[in-house]
């Protein structure tokens, strides 16, 4: 079987990963949200698959290394 797709998706820069997994960490899930903020930085537009992805691979939760209870994520201010 041939490849349905030639070319691989738009890549974030290191920075922007930076950026993004920091949403992530924020608790930032839903990816409506996340597709605005990259609009709003100029950043490429990155697939539900994607962002999957980054979820997967970069978001851990952060936990208690004395008894192992993972924190609760941080909540953005406004």
């Amino acid at each position: 079987m041939d490849k349905r797709h030639d070319t691989t998706g738009p890549r974030l820069t290191q920075a922007q990963r930076e950026v993004l997994l920091g949403w992530l960490a924020a608790g930032i899930r839903d990816y409506a949200a996340i597709r605005q903020l990259l609009k709003k930085h100029g950043f490429p537009l990155i697939g539900r698959s994607n962002l999957d992805y980054y979820r997967r691979r970069y978001s851990k939760s952060l936990r208690c290394s004395a008894c192992g209870r993972a924190f609760p994520p941080v909540q953005p201010t406004t």
